[in-house]
C-alpha cells in the first residue's frame, strides 16, 4: 500500500480544502441549527473481482492476473434544522490484491453540501467539499 496516497505534497500530511474545513466549522461552531429532522446511514459494500489484467498493462507489456477484494464501508447524513442543511456522503474504498500486496491502495470519496444561517437573517453561509480519485493518464 502507497503511505503517501491522500497526503500532501512531500509533507505527509492529508490535504484538507477550505470548503472541507468551513464545513466542519459550521458544523462544530452552530450546535443550535442540529434542531430538526437528521437521519444516519451507514454502510458496507464488498466485492470480489478476477481480472486477467490486473496491473492495466497496455498491450505490449505482460499482463497478470489477480484476485482484487474491496471493502468500502461508508456513511451518509442527511439533515434538516432550523438552522443547517447538510447533505454528506463518504466512502473509503479499500483494494485488495491476493497476488501483488504492494499494489493494495486506499481511497476516500466524499460529497457534501451545507447551507447555514449563522447569524439569523444576517449571515449565511453555503459551502460543498469533495474528495475523488481522480484518473491522469
Amino acid at each position: 500500500m502507497n503511505p503517501q496516497m491522500g497526503r500532501g505534497p512531500g509533507r505527509g500530511k492529508p490535504c484538507l480544502s477550505t470548503g472541507s474545513l468551513v464545513t466542519v466549522a459550521v458544523l462544530l461552531c452552530a450546535p443550535a441549527c442540529f434542531a430538526g429532522d437528521w437521519k444516519l446511514t451507514p454502510s458496507l459494500d464488498l466485492s470480489e473481482t478476477f481480472s486477467d489484467n490486473a496491473t492495466l498493462a497496455n498491450d505490449n507489456q505482460e499482463r497478470k492476473s489477480d484476485f482484487l477484494s474491496v471493502v468500502s464501508p461508508g456513511v451518509s447524513v442527511r439533515g434538516q434544522g432550523r438552522r443547517l442543511n447538510l447533505d454528506l456522503d463518504y466512502r473509503l474504498n479499500y483494494t485488495y490484491h491476493a497476488k501483488r500486496s504492494e499494489t493494495d491502495s486506499l481511497r476516500n470519496d466524499l460529497l457534501g453540501h451545507a447551507n447555514a444561517e449563522l447569524w439569523k437573517q444576517v449571515l449565511f453561509l453555503d459551502t460543498a467539499a469533495s474528495i475523488s480519485h481522480e484518473v491522469i493518464n
